[in-house]
């Protein structure tokens, strides 16, 4: 896991699959060339190479060297500055040119020197942070050039925050344990409005009582959150209107989860639908989950670029709050 992704040792941030992935490598052509060669071989490159198959905008193209490559049949003459400086050539991965000979005759005709093309390997993906990119880039790969990634950026939790959310889960905890020992299972969930700090539905699980499978807690707890607004709307009722948004038109927007499991893909959908903002659980679910990357199917759900809108998810990684296991194979 990624260190960058911790908060105080105690909430690690679920991203997406890449945030999880190693290094992977692919071939690509390069060469060294004379640094004042290079605008004419690039402008070449550019007219004659066909469209790249792979994304490589996060490599360097051109990677400063002071020598001439040994292993090519170059002159070693002396020479001015100028002419000992090289540049060390990304020209395209093997997968869009396969073959190539044709290329290096040319180079090796604009450079009026012998050019040896040969095989090195890059990153297949961008990294996801600048330190990433640096460990890439020492290792035998082709460097990599690091301009930013919007989507790795990190989420920042205040002190305060990680108290609150602490104290959150110890709630979830305690309706979990409380609804074991009604025979139910312990998964429990809280809806809270971050703007007033006000829990707006707590609910535990109820399927076993209601005979019904779909009676997860955040569906239940999803669906307390519209009954509210519904007689809220349907009442004009002051009370339940203090602190709300009149004009929401998602039941859950903004609002934060805490809930004891990560949940399945039915509740996270539920959840993406709803419009929260955040999502803050205890314990994963590797067969059934919806969240983690690595889950179940790998949905990723609050994360997922086929869908319209993407939300913080959080699991707790600090001291163990007591938490009662459940099947794995249980949809929480």
């Amino acid at each position: 896991m990624d260190k960058a992704n911790y908060i105080e040792d105690c909430l690690y941030e679920i991203r997406s699959y890449e945030s999880y992935r190693p290094i992977q490598l692919l071939d690509i052509w390069s060469c060294r060339i004379p640094a004042k060669s290079s605008s004419n071989v690039l402008m070449y490159l550019r007219d004659v190479l066909p469209e790249e198959v792979h994304n490589l905008a996060h490599i360097k193209r051109l990677v400063k060297c002071e020598t001439p490559d040994k292993s090519s049949e170059r002159a070693t003459g002396a020479g001015t500055d100028t002419d000992s400086l090289y540049l060390d050539l990304a020209i395209c991965s093997c997968d869009t040119l396969p073959e190539i000979k044709a290329v290096q005759e040319y180079l090796t005709e604009i450079c009026k020197e012998p050019i040896m093309c040969k095989k090195s390997v890059a990153s297949k993906y961008q990294a996801q942070n600048k330190e990433q990119a640096a460990q890439w880039s020492a290792t035998k790969c082709w460097p990599i050039m690091w301009r930013g990634n919007v989507s790795a950026m990190r989420t920042c939790l205040s002190k305060n925050e990680v108290n609150d959310i602490r104290n959150y889960l110890k709630k979830v905890v305690e309706m979990a344990r409380d609804n074991k020992q009604n025979g139910e299972l312990p998964i429990a969930t809280l809806i809270v409005d971050p703007s007033t700090n006000r829990v707006v539905s707590s609910v535990a699980d109820s399927r076993k009582k209601a005979g019904n499978p779909l009676r997860h807690s955040i569906m239940d707890c999803v669906a307390s959150v519209a009954d509210r607004e519904l007689n809220r709307r349907k009442y004009n009722d002051v009370e339940l209107k203090k602190g709300d948004d009149s004009d929401r038109n998602y039941l859950c927007l903004g609002l934060h989860v805490y809930t004891t499991h990560e949940p399945c893909p039915m509740c996270s959908m539920a959840l993406m639908h709803s419009r929260v903002s955040r999502l803050i659980y205890i314990q994963s679910s590797p067969q059934v989950g919806a969240i983690e990357p690595v889950s179940a199917a790998g949905y990723n759900i609050h994360w997922n670029d086929q869908l319209n809108w993407h939300f913080d998810a959080w699991k707790w990684v600090g001291e163990n709050l007591g938490l009662d296991e459940i099947d794995g194979t249980i949809n929480p």
